[in-house]
């Protein structure tokens, strides 16, 4: 779930208080994806970028 830490740090920091029916493109600088070591097949350092449709909420 979004806002309590089960997502990546910039993913919780955007979605928040977004409305359904909205697109984001976020561009997560590399300190907030995952900290210092990133999940295998994504080098350190790298800048997640990410395109989300908000659909529903809870």
């Amino acid at each position: 779930m979004i806002g309590r830490g089960n997502v990546i740090r910039g993913w919780d920091e955007t979605v928040v208080g977004q409305r359904v029916g909205t697109r984001l493109l976020l561009v997560i600088p590399p300190d907030k994806p995952f900290g210092p070591h990133s999940p295998k097949g994504i080098p350190d350092g790298a800048v997640l970028v990410s395109v989300i449709d908000i659909l529903a909420t809870v």
